[in-house]
């Protein structure tokens, strides 16, 4: 970007750059950066073959499919201030707002996931978010008794370190 607003090195046409082809013109350019973008791409290959596709495999073979409609969280929810009956779907906006009132409590959170039978990316990422709060509040949360479906679809979202906080 400096070397743009320097003038060092000219943008891609406008075609290029609607097209996304960007990247190829800036190679032309800077001859240097077939390295980068090579091993970025390959990075990206990998994440792909080890992670996502893994996991669409799984949702698919699970029976749901990460649409709107579906991006919930089965069975059970767990803080002290929310406790759905086994089998109950809640939605994020529930899960949003039961861990935000467990992080409101001021006290540790222990979320127990023993009769949790599937959960989804979007829960995964609200549970990343009370980690984190959690952790800048000086406070704990312990998740326990994990299934192995559920580990596996952390696992698949990067996110086995949940299984050991």
């Amino acid at each position: 970007m400096v070397d743009f607003a320097a003038g060092r090195i000219r943008r891609a046409p406008p075609w290029m750059q609607r097209a996304g082809l960007e990247w190829l013109w800036r190679i032309k350019e800077q001859p240097s950066l077939w390295r980068r973008y090579f091993s970025d791409g390959l990075a990206l290959a990998m994440l792909l073959l080890t992670r996502v596709l893994p996991y669409v495999w799984y949702m698919r073979a699970a029976g749901t499919r990460p649409t709107r409609a579906s991006r919930q969280a089965t069975a059970s929810t767990y803080t002290r201030s929310c406790c759905a009956a086994p089998g109950h779907a809640p939605t994020s906006r529930v899960l949003r707002r039961a861990f935000s009132q467990a992080a409101r409590s001021g006290k540790n959170v222990r979320l127990e996931m023993t009769a949790v039978s599937h959960v989804d990316s979007a829960f995964v990422g609200l549970v990343m978010l009370l980690l984190a709060y959690q952790q800048q509040q000086r406070r704990r949360l312990a998740i326990v008794a994990v299934p192995s479906r559920v580990r596996r679809v952390l696992d698949y979202c990067c996110a086995e370190f949940l299984c050991h906080v």
